[in-house]
């Protein structure tokens, strides 16, 4: 068994990123605009998506977390 090192223990998740694969710029539900065919870092992906429209835009591949 390999023992965590105290810092990595301590550290904050990475910020996941998503990606707008619309034609058109998007707007999450915190007021971010993802740019079309661009992608954004963002803190709290669990956040957004309990929000239905983004929830429903995961689903049909309108914008992926990478």
């Amino acid at each position: 068994m390999t023992a965590r090192k105290p810092e990595e223990a301590n550290e904050a998740p990475k910020p996941k990123v998503i990606r707008n694969n619309y034609h058109s710029p998007l707007q999450l539900s915190d007021s971010t605009i993802i740019p079309a065919g661009a992608s954004i870092a963002v803190g709290d992906v669990d956040a957004l998506t309990k929000n239905q429209t983004v929830a429903a835009w995961l689903k049909a591949g309108v914008i992926e977390v990478i």
